[in-house]
Protein backbone atom coordinates (compact mmCIF):
# COMPACT_ATOMS: atom_id res chain seq x y z
CA UNK A 1 0.00 0.00 0.00
CA UNK A 2 1.17 3.55 -0.56
CA UNK A 3 -0.24 7.10 0.28
CA UNK A 4 -0.08 10.06 -2.44
CA UNK A 5 -1.31 13.12 -0.96
CA UNK A 6 -1.45 16.73 -2.52
CA UNK A 7 -2.75 20.26 -1.68
CA UNK A 8 -6.35 19.46 -1.11
CA UNK A 9 -5.70 17.63 1.79
CA UNK A 10 -3.62 20.17 2.71
CA UNK A 11 -6.45 23.46 1.96
CA UNK A 12 -9.36 21.17 3.96
CA UNK A 13 -7.13 20.54 6.77
CA UNK A 14 -5.82 16.87 6.79
CA UNK A 15 -2.08 17.58 7.33
CA UNK A 16 -2.34 16.78 11.20
CA UNK A 17 -4.67 13.56 10.50
CA UNK A 18 -2.45 12.43 8.03
CA UNK A 19 1.22 12.86 9.87
CA UNK A 20 -0.49 11.09 12.86
CA UNK A 21 -1.52 8.38 10.81
CA UNK A 22 2.20 7.45 9.12
CA UNK A 23 3.91 8.06 12.25
CA UNK A 24 1.40 5.60 14.02
CA UNK A 25 1.62 3.32 10.56
CA UNK A 26 4.24 4.21 8.20
CA UNK A 27 3.65 3.28 4.88
CA UNK A 28 5.83 4.72 1.62
CA UNK A 29 4.05 7.65 1.29
CA UNK A 30 4.87 11.23 -1.16
CA UNK A 31 2.97 14.56 -2.34
CA UNK A 32 2.61 15.64 -5.23
CA UNK A 33 4.70 19.23 -5.73
CA UNK A 34 1.56 21.21 -4.88
CA UNK A 35 1.49 19.02 -1.69
CA UNK A 36 4.99 20.01 -0.59
CA UNK A 37 5.16 20.43 3.01
CA UNK A 38 1.87 18.46 3.92
CA UNK A 39 3.99 15.44 5.43
CA UNK A 40 7.24 15.75 7.48
CA UNK A 41 9.53 14.71 5.45
CA UNK A 42 12.04 12.91 7.74
CA UNK A 43 9.89 10.36 9.20
CA UNK A 44 9.81 6.78 8.19
CA UNK A 45 8.01 5.88 4.82
CA UNK A 46 8.36 9.61 3.24
CA UNK A 47 9.47 8.96 -0.15
CA UNK A 48 9.89 12.20 -1.77
CA UNK A 49 8.02 14.44 -4.11
CA UNK A 50 5.85 12.59 -6.74
CA UNK A 51 6.11 13.63 -10.51
CA UNK A 52 5.02 10.90 -12.97
CA UNK A 53 7.46 10.06 -15.05
CA UNK A 54 10.08 12.87 -13.65
CA UNK A 55 10.30 11.30 -10.16
CA UNK A 56 13.10 9.62 -8.98
CA UNK A 57 12.94 6.48 -10.05
CA UNK A 58 13.03 4.83 -5.92
CA UNK A 59 10.16 7.04 -5.32
CA UNK A 60 8.16 6.03 -8.65
CA UNK A 61 8.22 2.84 -7.70
CA UNK A 62 7.11 2.93 -3.77
CA UNK A 63 3.96 4.87 -4.88
CA UNK A 64 2.82 3.37 -8.58
CA UNK A 65 4.23 -0.39 -7.80
CA UNK A 66 1.93 -0.95 -4.32
CA UNK A 67 -0.53 -3.26 -4.25
CA UNK A 68 -3.40 -0.01 -3.60
CA UNK A 69 -2.99 3.27 -3.69
CA UNK A 70 -4.61 5.88 -1.39
CA UNK A 71 -4.72 9.05 -3.05
CA UNK A 72 -5.87 12.18 -1.04
CA UNK A 73 -6.71 15.34 -2.02
CA UNK A 74 -4.84 14.65 -5.52
CA UNK A 75 -5.32 17.09 -8.54
CA UNK A 76 -3.46 15.36 -11.12
CA UNK A 77 -1.89 18.08 -14.08
CA UNK A 78 -0.30 18.27 -16.56
CA UNK A 79 2.82 20.29 -15.28
CA UNK A 80 2.23 18.35 -11.97
CA UNK A 81 2.58 14.85 -13.88
CA UNK A 82 5.53 15.59 -16.08
CA UNK A 83 2.78 15.97 -18.99
CA UNK A 84 0.63 13.49 -17.49
CA UNK A 85 3.02 10.40 -17.07
CA UNK A 86 1.82 9.31 -13.69
CA UNK A 87 0.93 5.30 -13.51
CA UNK A 88 -1.69 4.94 -11.19
CA UNK A 89 -3.99 2.29 -12.24
CA UNK A 90 -8.33 3.27 -11.15
CA UNK A 91 -8.23 -0.25 -10.62
CA UNK A 92 -5.78 -0.55 -7.76
CA UNK A 93 -6.41 3.10 -6.35
CA UNK A 94 -8.67 4.63 -4.21
CA UNK A 95 -9.31 8.48 -4.56
CA UNK A 96 -10.30 10.75 -1.83
CA UNK A 97 -11.64 14.23 -2.71
CA UNK A 98 -12.91 17.28 -0.54
CA UNK A 99 -16.61 15.73 -1.29
CA UNK A 100 -16.67 12.56 -2.84
CA UNK A 101 -14.65 9.13 -2.87
CA UNK A 102 -13.47 6.32 -5.57
CA UNK A 103 -12.72 2.71 -4.90
CA UNK A 104 -11.92 1.28 -8.31
CA UNK A 105 -14.00 2.68 -10.93
CA UNK A 106 -16.83 3.26 -8.91
CA UNK A 107 -16.98 6.83 -7.16
CA UNK A 108 -19.19 7.69 -4.21
CA UNK A 109 -20.64 11.53 -3.71
CA UNK A 110 -21.57 12.79 -0.60
CA UNK A 111 -18.83 11.48 1.51
CA UNK A 112 -16.58 14.03 3.49
CA UNK A 113 -12.82 14.15 3.14
CA UNK A 114 -11.89 13.91 6.56
CA UNK A 115 -14.37 10.48 7.76
CA UNK A 116 -13.04 9.19 3.92
CA UNK A 117 -9.42 8.94 5.74
CA UNK A 118 -11.05 8.34 9.37
CA UNK A 119 -12.18 4.63 7.42
CA UNK A 120 -9.04 4.10 6.03
CA UNK A 121 -6.96 5.20 9.09
CA UNK A 122 -9.28 2.29 10.60
CA UNK A 123 -8.63 -0.26 7.90
CA UNK A 124 -4.57 0.52 8.12
CA UNK A 125 -4.78 -0.48 11.62
CA UNK A 126 -6.30 -3.54 11.06
CA UNK A 127 -3.72 -4.19 7.88
CA UNK A 128 -0.91 -2.65 9.90
CA UNK A 129 1.55 -5.65 10.89
CA UNK A 130 1.57 -6.36 7.27
CA UNK A 131 3.33 -3.20 6.11
CA UNK A 132 6.93 -3.75 8.09
CA UNK A 133 9.15 -2.95 4.72
CA UNK A 134 9.14 1.16 5.26
CA UNK A 135 12.74 2.66 3.80
CA UNK A 136 13.82 5.66 3.65
CA UNK A 137 14.14 7.18 -0.45
CA UNK A 138 17.23 8.92 -0.84
CA UNK A 139 18.59 11.14 -3.64
CA UNK A 140 21.07 9.29 -5.86
CA UNK A 141 24.69 10.26 -5.85
CA UNK A 142 25.51 12.60 -8.81
CA UNK A 143 29.13 12.93 -9.77
CA UNK A 144 30.19 16.40 -10.12
CA UNK A 145 30.98 17.03 -13.58
CA UNK A 146 31.50 20.94 -13.29
CA UNK A 147 28.58 21.30 -15.62
CA UNK A 148 25.34 22.97 -14.37
CA UNK A 149 22.17 20.75 -14.71
CA UNK A 150 19.00 21.03 -12.68
CA UNK A 151 19.87 18.35 -10.37
CA UNK A 152 22.97 19.64 -9.87
CA UNK A 153 21.75 23.24 -8.94
CA UNK A 154 19.66 21.80 -6.56
CA UNK A 155 21.69 19.29 -5.04
CA UNK A 156 23.68 21.99 -4.31
CA UNK A 157 21.29 24.68 -3.25
CA UNK A 158 19.71 22.12 -0.77
CA UNK A 159 22.83 22.41 1.28
CA UNK A 160 22.27 25.84 2.76
CA UNK A 161 18.50 25.55 2.96
CA UNK A 162 17.46 25.89 6.86
CA UNK A 163 13.98 24.96 8.42
CA UNK A 164 11.51 27.65 7.15
CA UNK A 165 13.22 28.72 4.56
CA UNK A 166 11.10 29.61 1.33
CA UNK A 167 12.40 28.78 -2.14
CA UNK A 168 10.15 30.55 -4.94
CA UNK A 169 10.05 29.28 -8.11
CA UNK A 170 8.39 30.17 -11.44
CA UNK A 171 7.89 28.07 -14.99
CA UNK A 172 8.30 29.68 -18.04
CA UNK A 173 10.47 32.75 -19.73
CA UNK A 174 11.49 35.54 -17.65
CA UNK A 175 10.10 38.53 -18.33
CA UNK A 176 11.02 41.35 -20.86
CA UNK A 177 12.55 44.62 -19.05
CA UNK A 178 12.55 47.83 -21.12
CA UNK A 179 13.74 50.95 -19.96
CA UNK A 180 12.49 54.25 -21.43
Amino acid sequence: MSLLADVLAHRFGLQATLNQWMRAHPIPHATLLMGKGLFDEQQPGFVGTYSGGASLPQTREAIEDAEAIICVGTCFTDTITAGFTHRIAPEKSIEVQPFSARVGARWFSGIDMQAAVDALITLSEELAPWHTDVRRISSPTVLDTGHLTQRHFWQTLQKYLQPHDIVLGDQGRLPLVSRH
